[in-house]
């Protein structure tokens, strides 16, 4: 090739010496990562000795070390601006730690890092689940500040608060929206063909780069406010629930770019808004598992937060839930189908939830596709959660079971519930009552009790 290429012996050397620079400066790169995200760990969530009897009898001044003032910088604007301004060169060798570290940076302030997590809750098909499983799964999933120093002094609030106005940078870093040809076809002159184990081949392969990038988006989106007054707030959840305040703001800022639907000249320039894009991939990477779990995290964020702007943009503009549609009666790709079920479930399951004036529940009821589907989603949705898909499956001693249990997918059963949608959610909302507010259903209640006892009290006069 070099005899080819006419390239001399000091080209090549020079080029391997770039190589070999580029590969130290990535390896250094990930190093110091690993070591600041393992720093940052011990500070936010440090070991328990469990033989320490007096453990529990320390103070608040012995228990905190400065660790507001050690882990400050990482809510500085300056450090989220740099990692995010590294993070969406494709072309940079260290693009891809960059990400890793805003990724990771935020999941361990906000709970959802692997090493801190929870554990997952059970299975959708064990009907052994009392309610106080359940409590307990719930006060698990709702209360991550417990023993997260960064969210109890506010700097994770402060985090999701640069992120947001550095949400520009990331959605440019996603490398969609600029050409939506490249999105639907794959294809691409600049990356080679990947051939991946299955049947599938890659033109345009889906890097960790941009991953990790949509999963910090999904983050932000999805981002709960835990320090709302919940009653008084406009975007609240039920019961105390954490609010949606600040990923609505996220969804403001989104939705002011430009939409590549509605520009006639393409600029590779500019920074269009993504839903178009994220709705595009979606289909054009029916193999890619991992990219399907956050969409459907952003699927759930507008559902949660009920942006009326951005569901506009998704479910008729963009004509996800046509095409999502038309790809669970097609026979292939049958990798798609579970990502659309549950995200044609999510649409659901929030419609039954919100008022008959909103836009999301009339587009549905006006829909004649989304109508005619309806018996058909639910009975695929009903096999997904019955053992064997659906299948007679044989039981100990070779016997069959043919007797189905009945299986709840509306609100308030534990299928809606690990959807992300809570089990205390009545249906259907009808706007006469708040939904928010117990107090107001037991005050309600009371009042009709004494109306009848006064009414029985006339007749015996």
């Amino acid at each position: 090739n070099a005899l080819v290429n006419n390239i001399t012996t000091d080209d090549l050397v020079q080029k391997s010496r770039e190589d070999e620079c580029t590969l130290l400066l990535s390896t250094h790169a990930e190093v110091a990562c690993d070591a600041l995200l393992d720093i940052v760990e011990c500070i936010c969530y440090p070991p328990i000795d469990s033989s320490d009897e007096e453990s529990g009898k320390k103070s608040f001044f012995e228990e905190s070390v400065g660790e507001e003032a050690l882990l400050s910088p990482l809510a500085s604007d300056e450090l989220i601006q740099k990692l995010a301004a590294c993070a969406i060169k494709d072309n940079s060798p260290l693009a891809v730690t960059a990400s890793r570290a805003i990724l990771e940076l935020f999941e361990l302030a906000t709970g959802r890092s692997k090493k801190t997590a929870s554990s997952p809750a059970m299975d959708v098909s064990d009907n052994e689940l009392n309610d106080q499983a359940r409590a307990q799964i719930d006060a698990e999933n709702i209360s991550p500040e417990n023993n997260n120093k960064l969210l109890k002094s506010g700097l994770t609030t402060t985090m999701h608060a640069k992120l947001i106005s550095n949400i520009h940078l990331i959605i440019e870093g996603l490398c969609i929206g600029k050409n939506m040809e490249t999105q639907t076809t794959g294809e691409s002159n600049n990356c080679d063909s990947v051939r991946h184990p299955g049947r599938c081949i890659i033109q345009h392969p889906f890097n960790s780069r941009r991953l990790n990038l949509i999963t910090v988006l999904a983050d932000i989106l999805c981002y709960k406010d835990y320090k709302v007054n919940n009653l008084s707030s406009k975007h609240t959840s039920l019961r105390g629930q954490p609010c949606f305040t600040s990923s609505h703001a996220a969804l403001d800022l989104i939705m002011e770019l430009p939409s590549p639907l509605e520009d006639d000249g393409v600029d590779e320039n500019k920074v269009y808004n993504p839903w178009p894009a994220l709705c595009d991939l979606v289909f054009a990477y029916p193999e890619n598992n991992l990219f399907q779990i956050q969409f459907y995290r952003l699927i759930h964020a507008l559902c949660m937060t009920d942006h009326e702007a951005s569901l506009k943009i998704v479910v008729q503009k963009s004509k996800f839930v046509s095409r999502a549609l038309a790809a669970c009666k097609a026979a292939d790709p049958v990798s798609l189908h579970g990502v659309l079920l549950r995200c044609l479930n999510a649409l659901r399951l929030h419609s039954q939830s919100i008022s008959p004036q909103s836009y999301l529940r009339n587009y549905l009821d006006s829909h004649d596709g989304w109508k005619a589907f309806q018996d058909e989603l639910r009975r695929k949705t009903i096999e997904q959660q019955l053992p064997g898909g659906g299948i007679d499956v044989p039981y100990n001693g070779g016997e069959i079971n043919k007797s189905q249990s009945v299986v709840e997918i509306d609100l308030g059963s534990l299928f809606a519930d690990q959807l992300g949608f809570d089990s205390k959610l009545i249906k259907p909302y009808d706007g006469s009552i708040n939904i928010f507010d117990e107090k107001s259903e037991s005050a309600s209640s009371s009042t009709t009790k004494k109306k009848k006892k006064g009414k029985k009290k006339k007749k015996k006069k």
